[in-house]
């Protein structure tokens, strides 16, 4: 019998508290080497927190986080972008007054060795669309085009594992469907994995292999987009209300 793959990242028993605030009780999910992971839920349903947690941007009150068999240091960001776990902000994570290129380039620097930053910014730009304006000012872009340079300064450091939160936000029907692309794209090559928390939900079906649903900070329910679309628990607490575009 083949054995089973080891997960390239997984979460253990982990719960957060604030103060008397129990926002994430007891979570545990596996991410495998080459998969889309959706991570949905409603609001307050403790995705934000789940994924500040696993980015190392918050500590965890019990639990653990493990990237490749490497338990993370919990509130330790920058241990986990070495590590290979590397994340994007809602609201974008760029400089607007600097290049693309030198955006791009700021992405290389915690993983990436000074001779090859050079290439591995050349390919983050060509996969997000972005060769021909390497030159330009960042924060002088449309903000679809925005949001291509936050996931390519992510690209770039050739994470093992990248963490999106809410990347389609903003973008219309044709730039929902290039990321989407890209995402597809990216997952396909060399194992890499991605963790997407996105309300886009027409977009989490159709490019996710798994979906894990939080409610109220509690597991409801996992499985393939299939299942979950089909699952009564979820409809109830948040498909049956959550936008579809």
């Amino acid at each position: 019998m083949q054995a089973e793959m080891e997960p390239l990242l997984r979460v253990e028993g982990v719960s957060r508290r604030f103060g008397g605030l129990l926002a994430v009780n007891g979570l545990d999910l596996t991410v495998q080497p080459g998969e889309i992971f959706g991570l949905i839920g409603p609001n307050g349903a403790g995705k934000s927190t789940t994924f500040n947690v696993i980015s190392g941007f918050l500590a965890p009150s019990s639990g653990t986080v493990q990237l490749s068999g490497r338990t993370l240091p919990g509130g330790k960001a920058g241990t986990a972008s070495k590590a290979g776990l590397v994340r994007t902000f809602q609201h974008g994570s760029y400089v607007r007054s600097m290049s693309v290129r030198d955006n791009i380039r700021l992405g290389t620097l915690a993983r990436i060795a000074p001779g090859q930053r050079t290439g591995k910014v050349r390919e983050a730009a060509a996969l997000l669309g972005l060769t021909e304006m390497l030159d330009e000012i960042a924060g002088s872009l449309p903000h679809g085009l925005q949001r291509l340079v936050s996931i390519a300064i992510a690209i770039a450091s050739a994470p093992k594992l990248l963490c999106l939160d809410e990347p389609l936000t903003g973008l219309n029907e044709t730039e929902v469907a290039t990321v989407l692309q890209v995402l597809d794209d990216y997952r396909k090559t060399n194992g890499r994995a991605i963790l997407l928390v996105e309300h886009n939900m027409k977009a989490v079906m159709s490019i996710c292999d798994r979906i894990h649903v939080l409610h109220h900070g509690e597991f409801l329910a996992a499985g393939t987009p299939a299942e979950i679309q089909g699952n009564p628990a979820v409809i109830e607490a948040y498909l049956g209300n959550a936008h579809a575009t």
